[in-house]
């Protein structure tokens, strides 16, 4: 068997699918009216601000950081459809 018995919440971080209103393309990263991008994510049932950066990439790495250090692994991530 391939199932191995995980909490809700750690099955919806697994999830292949983003908002379609996301445009970055990457969970918890979204841009600011000035250009700017931030980076946030939800652990625990709490939403914690990451930062802001001047590029996407930026952004999109510190997101990741941020995940392998509180998740121990990348979840997976599906492109949003633009």
């Amino acid at each position: 068997q391939n199932l191995r018995v995980v909490s809700r919440a750690e099955n919806s971080r697994n999830t292949d699918t983003i908002n379609p209103r996301n445009r970055s393309g990457h969970r918890g990263v979204s841009q600011n009216p000035g250009g700017s991008w931030s980076a946030r994510i939800t652990t625990g049932g709490k939403d914690y601000y990451i930062g802001t950066f001047g590029t996407l990439e930026a952004a999109v790495e510190a997101r990741l950081a941020v995940e392998r250090q509180q998740w121990g692994v990348e979840p997976r991530r599906a492109e949003a459809h633009r």
